[in-house]
Formats: structure tokens, sequence, C-alpha cells
């Protein structure tokens, strides 16, 4: 689910010590375009261009956000496939 990536997406930048405003610097973006995909409130679809952008400025794998989002959703029971 969306929610779980952007979940492991906070959980990378708060491990880089990252605000929204400065993930969005290095990623070129705004911190309203961030926001509309990660903030608790998010009302955008992220699609895995904006994934690898996220990886790639926090210096993660993609297959780390994925991977920790996948076990949040084990963890909340849930059968979700993240890659579609």
């Amino acid at each position: 689910s969306r929610d779980l990536i952007a979940m492991s997406i906070r959980v990378q930048m708060t491990k880089a010590n990252l605000t929204q405003a400065e993930l969005a610097l290095k990623m070129g973006r705004g911190q309203q375009w961030v926001s509309r995909r990660i903030g608790k409130h998010a009302d955008v679809a992220m699609d895995f261009d904006d994934l690898d952008a996220f990886a790639k400025a926090l210096d993660a794998p993609l297959s780390v956000l994925l991977e920790d989002a996948n076990i949040r959703c084990n963890m909340h029971g849930r059968a979700v496939d993240l890659v579609a």
C-alpha cells in the first residue's frame, strides 16, 4: 500500500535526519511535492520514478524502502502486493 511505502520513506528520512524540505531540496523538488506523496495526508500516488528519486535522495536502495514497507504490511496481518 502506498501508505506503507510513504511510512518507509519517512523512517529513512528520520534515520538520515532530514526534514521534508531538506529531502525536497536534495531531490530538486518543492516541499509540497514531497508532502503530497509522503505526508500524513498524502493525496498523490507515487510512480516508480518517484520511488527511485526518493531512494536516491535518501542514499538507500529502492529495495530497502519496499522491504521495509513489506515488513510493516506483514506486521499488520495484511497481504498486499507492493509492486504491481
